[in-house]
């Protein structure tokens, strides 16, 4: 006596319903990977900043008496750099130290505050003539609070913002004055700021 044994197989109905439930998988591992690649550049862009906010601080701290070229003594500011419309100091982007006027710790002042507008723009990192240093519409500024009865000893706050990605969840960061807001730019302002402390010896 045979038996017969039933067909068993897949119906058409249960391969289309596979193929979308593959698919569907497939559309979350492509924007997972979307948003880890937009991920990377964040913490790129958020590295960079931080590096730049403390080269100016080693710049400052090595000439800290010249804390009057550095910002404003009335307001305690120092010019928003990295803007189109910031004007470096004849000579001094290029020239060096001498040509900024003369060789003084207040000279040396300017060159480097120039020099950090052109960090902050990319420019000294060229590839194909092309600036790729740089972060997106940046802005940097120092804040100085000398201690009480003290010219240039105590508090630096370097603050360095830029545009980026919408991706990154919501900032409400005001933007220095005469930068960008990003808008237009798919994205939002963000911002690190490094606090520390500045020593001038002489005047202890």
């Amino acid at each position: 006596m045979s038996v017969r044994r039933a067909q068993q197989g897949f119906s058409l109905v249960e391969v289309l319903v596979a193929f979308l439930i593959m698919a569907i998988g497939l559309l979350g591992v492509v924007k997972l990977q979307g948003i880890a690649q937009d991920s990377a550049v964040q913490a790129n862009q958020r590295a960079r900043a931080v590096a730049l906010a403390e080269s100016m601080i080693e710049r400052v701290r090595s000439t800290p008496s010249a804390m009057a070229s550095y910002v404003d003594t009335g307001t305690g500011l120092s010019p928003v750099l990295g803007l189109d419309g910031y004007s470096a100091t004849s000579g001094c982007s290029n020239s060096g130290r001498i040509s900024c006027g003369g060789n003084t710790e207040a000279s040396f002042a300017l060159f480097n505050l120039d020099r950090w507008h052109e960090e902050l723009r990319g420019s000294l990192i060229l590839a194909s003539g092309t600036q790729v240093g740089g972060l997106l519409e940046p802005a940097g500024q120092l804040a100085f609070t000398a201690d009480t009865g003290l010219t240039n000893t105590g508090q630096l706050t370097v603050t360095v913002q830029w545009c980026s990605s919408a991706l990154v969840a919501g900032s409400g960061i005001t933007a220095l004055a005469g930068s960008t807001d990003c808008a237009g730019l798919d994205g939002i302002r963000q911002q690190v700021s490094v606090t520390t402390r500045v020593l001038d010896v002489a005047e202890l």
